[in-house]
């Protein structure tokens, strides 16, 4: 079992050569566009994606038989996200974050030099007229990326509405999860983000029992088309008319977060575990 193509292109061709009698497990987060994808896809005994976006391309694009390849989604980490007895307000405080409604994003900023989609909440703000919505932005990679994006929200005239917080310890991400009144998704529409960019964090969004406000792209749609909102990507504007939609819709609010949460039930690491084992038997 590998999940790594290079090693997976190693393995076979050595097996090829030397005839070694095991399989080759491989698992796909993306295609490398070039001739390894169809070479390791060929000479795998078994595939698995963790989309359906992706297996459909995998397919297309490799002509790698259907039954070879499994589906199977990511998942939370139940150990490490236990939910808290404190309030949102004992959390807000203890974290230092200010009172409102509060709009969060969680993670890096940027994936492989490319805006995950801050700049787009940033701006849907600008249309946002009640001062009592906020947002949170956690994972800055430094100080210095914390000050650019402060500036930028400074010239919006939004620099008291926006809170860019630097990167946190894995324990304390559930903790800041749980500290808002809705999670955003925002990536995007761009070629990685469109056929690539599933977002593990997903899962943990959905434990946290809060509302998902998310870019509508298929890749993301695929888990959260009957538990989110969707809006148009790159679109800051329709961002905030969802925004100001679902934070005015208190039990729409409550019945998407317990939507989520009772879905995600479903998907931790050790059933995606069982999954595949499985598939393999």
């Amino acid at each position: 079992f590998t999940p790594d193509p290079y090693l997976s292109t190693f393995l076979i061709f050595w097996r090829k050569i030397f005839r070694f009698k095991y399989k080759v497990f491989s698992d796909w987060h993306q295609l490398f566009e070039d001739w390894r994808d169809k070479y390791v896809a060929l000479n795998s005994d078994y595939l698995v994606t963790t989309t359906k976006k992706i297996r459909d391309t995998l397919i297309k694009k490799t002509g790698v038989q259907e039954n070879k390849v499994l589906v199977s989604y990511g998942g939370v980490d139940v150990d490490m996200f236990k939910h808290t007895d404190e309030s949102v307000g004992e959390l807000r405080k203890r974290l230092n974050l200010p009172d409102g409604f509060l709009v969060g994003y969680v993670g890096f900023y940027k994936t492989m030099g490319m805006a995950k989609g801050v700049d787009i909440m940033v701006e849907a703000l600008t249309y946002i007229p009640e001062k009592n919505i906020k947002m949170i932005f956690v994972g800055a990679l430094h100080d210095e990326e914390v000050k650019e994006n402060q500036i930028i929200s400074e010239n919006l005239n939004i620099g008291d509405r926006t809170f860019f917080i630097k990167w946190v310890k894995s324990d304390q991400v559930p903790v800041y999860e749980q500290a808002m009144d809705m999670l955003a998704i925002p990536y995007p529409d761009k070629p990685h983000f469109r056929e690539y960019g599933f977002p593990m964090k997903i899962y943990e969004y959905m434990f946290s029992g809060k509302p998902i406000i998310y870019s509508n792209l298929p890749i993301i749609d695929e888990m959260l088309f009957d538990c989110g909102v969707s809006f148009v990507p790159d679109d800051p504007k329709d961002l905030a008319k969802k925004i100001i939609e679902l934070s005015n819709h208190t039990v729409e609010i409550k019945n998407l977060s317990k939507k989520a949460f009772e879905k995600v039930q479903g998907f931790t690491w050790e059933k995606r575990a069982e999954n595949i084992v499985n598939f393999i038997k």
